[in-house]
This record gives C-alpha cells, sequence and structure tokens, in this order.
C-alpha cells in the first residue's frame, strides 16, 4: 500500500510537466539522506530538522521563482473519536528558526493511501545552509503522523496567487438599503507561469447551503473563467441590492486553478463585511380636500398624496388609510408603492360617506415593508357632514305664497 501510495505521489510529480510550468530543481528527502519521520505520542509534539542546500544555478531567489516543499505524510485514527479542529493534529514549520506557517489536518488534501501539503518557503528567510523544522502533535482522533521521505523540495516557476492577490471589495461599505452596490473582485496572477482559472462570487453557496435573503445580485459580471498571464489581473464587477438593515458579511469569492502539481486548487477571497443603513426619511403624506362640509349620505371625494422630500430613491412603502368608526370607506384602504425618486409624489383617489352629521379624522400610516424602522403617519384632515334640512325662511315663504295664492283665488272665484 505504502509502495503505492509512493507510486501516486510520484505519477504527480511528472503530471506538472504538463501543467504549463518549469522545474529547475526537485529531490526527494530520501536521496537527500533523511528517514521518514514518526510522532505518535498523543498530546506531546515530537519535531524533526532536514538541512539543506539549494544549488546556486537555480537561483532560488530568482523573480518568478518559488521554493516548494511538497510534503507526503500519512495519520493513524482513532474512528471512535470524532474530528475537529481541536483534536486533529497540529504541525508547525519554522525555516531557519523563523516560524512561518501552522495548520491542522482539516486544512490538507488527501488522497485513498496518503496526505500532501504543497509548502512554499518563504524567500526572505532563505540562505545558503537552510533548517527546516517540523513538528507534529498527535491527538486523541489524530493519533500518529508519518512524513515519508518520499517528500520533495523544489524550485519552481509557476502561477502563484498570494492573499491580498485575491479581493473582493464593496464600492461602500456603509451602503444605504436602497442602493444598488457595485462590487468589485479582483484576481492577480503574481506568478511567473499563465494559470486557467474559474473565478465566481460562489453562487452555490449563496443561493443552496446558506439560502441568503440579505440582499439580491441585480446584474454584472460575477462569474468568469479563461487564462491569467503571469503579472496579469483580472477584474469583475457586479451589482447588489441590500435586502436587510445592519451589518452583513458578503460570501468570499472563489478561484480554481491547477498548481504546478497537477492538482485542482481551490482558493477563497476575503469576506466583505457591510453595515446597511437606513435610507433618508424625507417622506411625507397628507389627504387633501376639495369642499369643508356635505350632506350626510353624499361621498367626500378625497386624495392621498404622498411625496419622497429626501436625497434617496424609496423603496416597497405601503400606505395604510385610517378610517373611524361612523365612516364608510369607497376605494382601496391599503395602496403599495414600489419605488418612489427624491422630489416625486404618488397621489391615490378614494372617497367616504357617514350615516350621521359630524366631523370625523381620517388618517394614514407609511410602512417601509423592507425596513424594521417605525412607522410614520400623515397628517390628520377632518371631513364633516350636515343633516339634510329645508331652511325655517325658505320654508315660511313658501307658506305666505301659499296663502296669498289662497286669498287670490278666493276673492277673484269665490262667491
Amino acid at each position: 500500500m505504502k509502495f503505492a501510495a509512493v507510486l501516486l505521489f510520484l505519477c504527480m510529480v511528472l503530471i506538472a510537466g504538463n501543467a504549463g510550468a518549469e522545474t529547475l530543481y526537485e529531490e526527494s528527502l530520501r536521496t537527500m539522506g533523511f528517514e521518514s519521520f514518526t510522532s505518535s505520542e498523543i498530546g506531546n509534539s515530537a519535531c524533526t530538522d532536514y538541512v539543506f542546500l539549494f544549488p546556486a544555478e537555480t537561483d532560488v531567489q530568482g523573480a518568478g521563482n518559488f521554493a516548494v516543499f511538497s510534503m507526503m505524510f500519512s495519520t493513524e485514527k482513532n474512528t471512535d473519536v470524532k474530528p475537529t479542529a481541536q483534536n486533529t493534529s497540529l504541525m508547525e514549520f519554522r525555516l531557519n528558526a523563523e516560524k512561518f506557517l501552522e495548520f491542522n489536518e482539516i486544512e490538507i488534501a488527501c488522497g485513498s493511501e496518503s496526505c500532501w501539503k504543497r509548502i512554499t518557503l518563504p524567500k526572505e528567510v532563505i540562505s545558503g545552509e537552510n533548517t527546516l523544522h517540523i513538528c507534529a502533535l498527535p491527538t486523541e482522533q489524530t493519533t500518529e503522523i508519518s512524513i515519508s521521505n518520499t517528500s520533495l523540495l523544489g524550485i519552481y516557476r509557476m502561477p502563484n496567487f498570494e492573499k491580498e492577490d485575491f479581493t473582493k471589495t464593496p464600492a461602500t461599505v456603509r451602503p444605504l438599503h436602497s442602493d444598488e452596490l457595485e462590487i468589485t473582485i479582483r484576481i492577480k496572477n503574481s506568478g511567473s507561469e499563465p494559470a486557467d482559472v474559474h473565478v465566481n462570487y460562489l453562487k452555490e453557496v449563496v443561493e443552496e447551503r446558506m439560502k441568503i435573503t440579505a440582499f439580491n445580485v441585480l446584474r454584472g459580471n460575477s462569474e468568469w473563467e479563461g487564462v491569467i498571464e503571469a503579472g496579469a489581473e483580472e477584474i469583475l464587477t457586479y451589482s447588489i441590492k441590500p435586502t436587510v438593515l445592519g451589518g452583513i458579511i458578503l460570501p468570499a469569492a472563489e478561484a480554481i486553478f491547477t498548481n504546478v502539481f497537477g492538482e485542482e486548487v481551490r482558493i477563497v477571497s476575503n469576506y466583505p463585511v457591510m453595515t446597511v443603513t437606513e435610507p433618508e426619511q424625507k417622506i411625507e403624506a397628507v389627504i387633501i380636500k376639495d369642499m369643508e362640509t356635505i350632506k350626510v349620505g353624499e361621498i367626500f371625494n378625497l386624495e392621498l398624496i404622498v411625496k419622497n422630500n429626501g436625497k434617496s430613491p424609496l423603496f416597497n412603502i405601503a400606505a395604510d388609510l385610517v378610517i373611524p368608526e361612523g365612516v364608510t370607506l369607497i376605494g382601496n384602504e391599503k395602496f403599495t408603492i414600489d419605488a418612489i425618486q427624491p422630489s416625486e409624489s404618488k397621489t391615490f383617489s378614494f372617497g367616504v360617506s357617514a350615516g350621521e352629521a359630524g366631523s370625523y379624522e381620517l388618517g394614514c400610516e407609511l410602512i417601509y415593508l423592507n425596513l424594521e424602522v417605525d412607522k410614520s403617519s400623515c397628517e390628520i384632515t377632518t371631513v364633516s357632514f350636515e343633516d339634510l334640512y329645508i331652511d325655517v325662511a325658505i320654508i315660511g315663504g313658501l307658506l305666505l305664497a301659499l296663502i296669498g295664492a289662497f286669498i287670490y283665488l278666493y276673492l277673484r272665484y269665490g262667491d
């Protein structure tokens, strides 16, 4: 089984010749005279040193040259213990006494027979003679760690993507809830060879696993696939619209490429943090009437006018009429505004009637459907209804006219 693991690893190295990279130097720990190393005391870290020289003609410090330790290793597991970040084995690396890396077992790649980790050595620490110091800490879950002497030290020209080379940046970290926000993804190949890269904004995570409802992706280029030449940068932009207030974390972007060893590598960008703030809510509403008083039973025609006096567009607003007892509404009680621009007004018509005389106060409430903010109210408008009656003076005049007509007819035609 161990022979099969070694053969698999050597085949992967051979494939690297077809991955668009140049091998300047490569040597195994075995040919350098080192034995395999095993750490098996649970809870106690065991360490080993590898002392080596890079051949002068390989120019390890040359621009675009990368020194890589390809660590081939295996582990023994206690299957009765569930793996977690706390109980998986921890490994620490120092080059010439300078600590430059540590990771737990969750962060490594494994095949059916063995595991491996590609470790780029820091150029600024490399000297003539170098000491690579490795410590491995077995745990109750990972009871043994063995580093094979088939591991390789090499110098390569290859594509490279550092943490600062792959970023995701919003146009502002304090967007308004109603604003369309541009997101920029930048990925730069700081290596010395081209790379075929697939970049996306973790669409599967957003739409499937996380079920994110904090924002909607509107438009733009959130996914890209192509070749990034050495030293070149690819920039993608797309737009989102936040749908909630407060702090939100955007998912990272991801990029997938094939490394010098023929392996598919997935890298992720930063996770942008934003605080979504309320838009300027200078929205007003008023109920307009064209008369002061009408008769009981007649319809009072009115208009509800909603105006955005702020500097930002507003979206998804509901205007609900407040109708008192004794008043009958003719028309809709609720109105919805999908969008209202600065200085824009929306007008809605309705009517009311009353069965009894009196003055009644009408109002309304404005509700921001997508924002967790308090309602606002419009100014109160009073409508008055009066009884149906005939003026006493008019009745008196009619009676006098009837009496006069009767007397006239009597005097003329009566006997």
